[in-house]
């Protein structure tokens, strides 16, 4: 798949290097999903990518691993709200391969496969662009982080690790987030920054804008937040004063951006920045199976 457009693009979005022929599939299978739960899950293994309920919207920000909404040009298409299944399977020969990668480039692999399967199927043809945009920047606060520095692994393969912590009662590596009527809870264990700045990303109080990491944290944490978010605040009703319950009904607790400084010593700044933009040239209803 050729990207037009990528050739010397910054570091950011997921792109083919130059003369790279991108991985693909061995076989996939794309159906619509009419899925009434509201659940969508993206689930990349080494042998098997399984989609849920996912937006188009949603397969070219993992593909690409667009952290932000603003980050995709044409807005306005409505393919890209349509719901999709999906199934692919990933051949012997390039299980294989993969396994034998780095984390990092394995992940990159998997990203480039899956646009390889959009471009397939999709007939999506998209190029970058550099536009200046508001964004978020996540900075540490004048009294410092609050963030816990994790244990170091032992010298061992990262399933072992795994396994060597269920083993000992410690947490595994990764980043949890619940949501409820009373609020909302993140707990990570051994993770980077970079979780947390894809979380923040995501939520309504970001307004869609990017969030740039000039924390400076480098290593990997145990840390958790707790807020309550925007959109359960405005749709919890306040009790009128003359009512019988004069309580108010809302959910008491910080909001996001309180939160951080307060309890992770982390400050959110609003600013302008350059941002890479996957514009979206071409794109279709999937092609059969």
């Amino acid at each position: 798949m050729m990207l037009a457009g990528t050739a010397g693009a910054q570091v950011g979005l997921v792109v083919a290097r130059p003369g790279e022929t991108a991985p693909s599939f061995e076989v996939a299978a794309i159906r619509p999903s009419h899925s009434e739960r509201g659940f969508m899950s993206i689930n990349n293994s080494r042998d098997l990518l399984r989609v849920e309920n996912a937006t188009l919207r949603d397969l070219i920000m993992d593909a690409w691993e667009i952290h932000s909404k603003a980050q995709i040009g044409s807005e306005s298409n409505p393919i890209l709200d349509d719901h999709f299944n999906i199934e692919a399977r990933v051949s012997s020969d390039d299980v294989e391969r993969l396994t034998k990668m780095p984390a990092e480039e394995r992940s990159r692999q998997q990203a480039l496969m899956l646009q390889s399967l959009l471009a397939d199927r999709f007939a999506l043809k998209v190029h970058i662009e550099t536009k200046t945009q508001p964004v978020l920047v996540l900075m540490v606060g004048k009294g410092g982080a609050k963030l816990h520095a994790a244990a170091p692994d032992p010298p061992d393969d990262a399933a072992r690790q795994e396994q060597s912590k269920a083993a000992a009662g410690q947490h595994p590596s990764g980043m949890w987030t619940q949501m409820s009527q009373t609020g909302a809870e993140l707990n990570a264990y051994d993770s980077s920054i970079e979780g947390l700045v894809t979380t923040i990303a995501f939520q309504e109080e970001a307004g869609g804008r990017m969030v740039i990491d000039k924390t400076g944290l480098t290593g990997k944490y145990d840390y958790s937040l707790k807020w309550v978010p925007e959109w359960l605040s405005a749709s919890m009703p306040r009790m009128d004063a003359g009512s019988a319950q004069t309580a108010d009904a809302r959910p008491t607790g910080p909001s996001l951006f309180t939160a951080l400084e307060t309890q992770l010593g982390l400050k959110v700044v609003r600013e302008k920045a350059p941002v890479e933009v996957l514009v979206i040239d071409h794109v279709e209803m999937p092609s059969a199976n």
